[in-house]
């Protein structure tokens, strides 16, 4: 073997050498990088359980500003951008057509937290969701008061409640019926409350009860008109003007206390009731509409007196006066009223009084029900809130409204034929209006 085949065959065999090596710790294993993945957004609570269609609303919870990931917000199945986020809060801004119960979730990445509930509710008319099928006979909003007081009957199968006083609050999912304790339950056929004071009254035609802070706390109970009283049973007027409390049934007993209860006088006005004969007790007249008019502070009744049964003459106007709610004087008594008008009047003030004639007209008298114009046909029923703003209930079961004393009116509310319609409220920013299974609000 020459030497250049030596050298050759060595190589050989040291390249044969490394190729064979197999050593372990010379190998560097190639890592497979894991996608990210987000974790499951959580919400805790809502800062709300109701607000309106344009209101901030603040999710609280956790992992919803996650990196790397996009984080959308679904209000009832609608995307919402939120216009802050963070990994534990979200504000927004509630935009939706969609009234009533409402929800709300978080999505990361696919991943979708579990639904928050709320009440939407939008500027203007809303139809409530109540928990049970009510048959409300009368509802009062107040202001800075999220509650609505409800007089009415409470049908859901075997427990069944009639003529009794309910507080109907907001919830996440429904307006909730909650019967309001310590009242005269069962038979109430009246309540007011004080919007500045917060105390109110019920009756059921018989007895009265005074609360303080809206029935949360008893004051005194008062046999307004016991069975051997005139007009006991009937239907009670009842005025509470921040802490006087006055009650009339028809001006045949009426009531008074100065100081909401701590004193009480109760009297009578006989004159109006013809005495029992052949033909049974007959009222001479009564007094339908008291309320303390505007311009000049004194307190008026407006009713009808039937002279018919007495003195064979027609009936009369009449309209009474006070100053302190316990003495009155009569201003009119002869001014002839044949249709009996003011047995549908409200009044209002010295120169506003509304009534309804047999033709289903609204009139308006200007000068204490001397004399009459017709404001607008086809009218059922009506309520006062201002001077000049007005709503009433229509022949064709409608809602209607004017704002300048009955020149112009606007449709507010449609009912079916059969709906019935039982009472209009308002207050300062609200108007309710209740009815057989149904509850109305608006918000202005």
């Amino acid at each position: 073997m020459n030497l250049k085949t030596l050298i050759l065959s060595s190589l050989l065999i040291l390249f044969i050498t490394g190729c064979g090596k197999n050593d372990a710790e010379s190998i560097t294993p190639t890592q497979i990088e894991k996608e990210p993945e987000a974790t499951i957004p959580v919400i805790n609570n809502l800062s709300k359980e109701y607000l309106f269609t344009g209101d901030e609303l603040i999710i609280i919870g956790d992992n919803f500003n996650q990196t790397d990931f996009q984080t959308k917000v679904f209000v009832n199945d609608t995307v919402i951008e939120p216009s802050s986020l963070s990994s534990t809060e979200i504000k927004l801004i509630l935009e939706t057509e969609k009234t009533g119960p409402s929800q709300i979730a978080v999505e990361v990445d696919g991943k979708l937290s579990e639904v928050a509930y709320f009440y939407a509710l939008k500027k203007g008319w809303n139809q409530l969701t109540l928990d049970g099928n009510v048959e409300l006979k009368k509802a009062i909003v107040l202001d800075n008061d999220d509650d609505i007081y409800v007089l009415g009957d409470l049908l859901s199968g075997a427990s069944s409640w009639s003529n009794r006083l309910f507080k109907i609050s907001p919830s996440a999912e429904s307006f909730i019926s909650t019967q309001v304790a310590n009242v005269m339950n069962g038979s109430i056929s009246n309540f007011e409350i004080d919007s500045i004071t917060g105390n109110a009254a019920v009756t059921n035609g018989y007895n009265l009860q005074l609360f303080k802070n809206k029935f949360e706390t008893e004051k005194n109970k008062y046999l307004a008109a016991a069975l051997e009283d005139p007009g006991s049973g009937q239907g009670m007027n009842i005025i509470i003007d921040e802490n006087q409390v006055f009650y009339s049934n028809n001006m045949f007993t009426y009531g008074y206390s100065s100081d909401f209860g701590g004193t009480y006088e109760k009297k009578y006005t006989d004159w109006l009731l013809r005495p029992e004969g052949a033909g049974g007790a007959k009222y001479y007249g009564s007094i339908r509409s008291i309320k303390k008019a505007p311009s000049d502070g004194k307190i008026y009744g407006t009713g009808v007196y039937r002279k018919g049964w007495k003195y064979g003459e027609p009936d009369t106007n009449l309209i009474m006066r006070s100053d302190d709610y316990q003495n009155w004087e009569v201003i009119d008594s002869v001014t002839v009223n044949s249709e009996r008008t003011l047995y549908q009047g409200k009044f209002f003030d010295t120169d506003l009084i509304l009534t309804i004639d047999a033709e289903g007209n609204l009139l308006r008298s200007s000068d204490l029900a001397k004399t009459w114009s017709t404001v607008y046909p086809n009218i059922k029923r009506f309520y006062m809130r201002t001077q000049d703003e007005w709503y009433a209930i229509s022949t064709e079961n409608k809602v209607i409204s004017t704002i300048d004393a009955g020149q112009t009116w606007t449709t507010e509310l449609e009912f079916e034929e059969t709906d019935v319609i039982s009472y209009i409220n308002f207050s300062q920013t609200k108007i309710v209006v209740s009815g057989y299974g149904f509850l109305f609000i608006k918000y202005e």
